[in-house]
């Protein structure tokens, strides 16, 4: 007599069969995604590099030495590393900076010359790029203009300007070298899971004006 649908023995085997199948597929499966998933974090890197490196460069490659402050006091340069960035100015200039012998530190400071507001001269606005160890994030921020009220009083001068804006965040490392009008950069980023699996480090290089005259 003929049988109609599957013995014990045929449902056992063909449930083992899929249980073999998923255990083979499920690990391929599992590294597929982690591997998009990588994919993914990678391009996303490489895009807050490419933004973040093309700012700082732009920044650098505008810098210059326009204004003569060769007699006011405690000017940290115009163009200077620093190891420690002690508190938020409300002078800039009177600011006490650490200076690190090799000239490699976490804070960049710059110089770059704008337009004044009669278009006959150049007034200058002062830059910082900060590595916040403390926040794990690199960070940038702009003055008010150095204009000729400024230069005229310069002891009322203030470093108000814009706020601190981030620029990337979980920054593991960040750090700056100035030698001879090259500036040097090193970003390191906090990829939590992906530590070792991704290109999360960066190290560029850009010339700057420093000593070029307008």
């Amino acid at each position: 007599m003929k049988k109609n649908g599957f013995s014990i023995i045929e449902a056992v085997v063909a449930v083992a069969l899929i249980v073999i199948t998923f255990l083979l597929v499920t690990p391929l499966i599992k590294s597929m995604g982690m591997f998009n998933s990588r994919i993914q974090k990678q391009s996303e890197i490489d895009t807050e590099f490419s933004v973040t490196t093309k700012f700082i460069k732009d920044k650098v490659k505008s810098a210059r030495n326009n204004q003569d402050l060769s007699d006011y006091p405690n000017d940290p340069d115009y163009a200077a590393v620093f190891s420690e960035y002690k508190s938020k100015p409300k002078n800039l200039f009177k600011s006490k900076f650490s200076v690190d012998s090799e000239d490699n530190g976490p804070l960049l400071f710059l110089e770059i010359p704008v337009v004044s507001s009669d278009s006959n001269e150049y007034d200058s606005k002062f830059v910082f790029f900060l590595f916040d160890s403390d926040d794990k994030e690199l960070k940038y921020r702009e003055s008010d203009t150095f204009d000729a009220a400024a230069r005229d009083d310069p002891d009322n001068y203030t470093f108000s300007g814009y706020g601190w804006v981030t620029l990337m965040e979980n920054v593991q490392e960040a750090n700056f070298q100035f030698t001879e009008g090259i500036v040097i950069f090193y970003i390191d980023l906090d990829v939590g899971e992906f530590e070792g699996k991704l290109k999360d480090k960066i190290k560029d290089s850009v010339v700057t004006r420093i000593d070029f005259e307008i």
